[in-house]
């Protein structure tokens, strides 16, 4: 049998934003991984990280692609790095 969910009463919603749920909590130090991170919800989660000062690596297939896709950050923001298949351990052929 399945318990029924129960609502966390978290006071965040459908439509709250990262950034909201971030607050003014500082990631100074800290390395994010943001899989999808060039796109859509990712790519305001990799936003919102950079701006409370993460360090982001996101993993992409076309670097150049997710280089655009960020290229109005903030520059003050800690760098994005971004990881392609081939540049990661492990990576080669089986």
């Amino acid at each position: 049998m399945t318990p029924k969910q129960q609502p966390l009463n978290s006071g965040f919603g459908a439509t709250t934003t990262t950034r909201e749920v971030l607050g003014t909590t500082r990631l100074d130090g800290t390395v994010a991984i943001v899989t999808g991170g060039c796109a859509g919800i990712g790519l305001e989660t990799t936003r919102a990280l950079q701006a409370a000062g993460a360090t982001v690596i996101v993993p992409a297939r076309t670097p150049d692609k997710a280089r655009a896709a960020l290229a109005g950050s903030n520059p003050s923001s800690p760098p994005t790095t971004w990881a392609t298949s081939s540049s990661l351990p492990g990576s080669g052929p089986r």
